[in-house]
């Protein structure tokens, strides 16, 4: 029985296919996350749909889709990750949103140069949505009033400051 059992678990035992990948020429969207850092260190997170459809115009784009990558989502995931991780952080939080199309089409360009080769067609690649992390969302005022007490209390504990004397 152990002898049996060892075969199974052989190197030379052929491993199964991998499960059958269904493919669509449709238009499919892939919604994307990505958490990063922008250059006046505030903590984004972006989130993008990247719209993309298989080439169905010739029979070998097809064929380059189906046999080509093993997980065409998540290989795009990992460039649209790549660009927002290399384009944020040299912008300020404001610059990001104001930048919201030009980093769009990064992505897309980015999507288009490795993905055209393998039968895929970039259709947009929006950002849909800019998170910016909580404590930078509060307002003004709402922060003078949580470093106020703060100061306050400082004050109280402190002995006070003198002015220099030149002698």
């Amino acid at each position: 029985p152990l002898a049996g059992a060892a075969a199974l678990a052989s190197p030379l035992t052929p491993a199964p296919p991998p499960a059958a990948q269904v493919l669509t020429t449709r238009q499919q969207q892939l919604e994307v996350e990505c958490e990063t850092k922008t250059k006046d260190d505030v903590f984004v997170l972006i989130r993008a749909a990247v719209q993309y459809k298989i080439d169905d115009t010739n029979k070998e784009s097809i064929e380059r889709a189906s046999y080509s990558l093993e997980n065409p989502r998540q290989q795009m995931a990992a460039f649209v990750h790549d660009v927002l991780r290399s384009s944020t952080p040299k912008l300020d939080v404001d610059a990001v949103f104001a930048s919201k199309e030009e980093i769009s089409l990064q992505i897309k360009g980015a999507l288009e140069q490795r993905f055209s080769s393998f039968g895929f067609i970039v259709v947009a690649s929006p950002i849909t949505e800019i998170v910016v992390e909580p404590l930078v969302q509060v307002p003004r005022r709402h922060c003078l009033r949580l470093v106020h007490p703060l100061h306050h209390l400082h004050s109280l504990t402190s002995p006070p400051l003198r002015p220099c004397r030149s002698r």
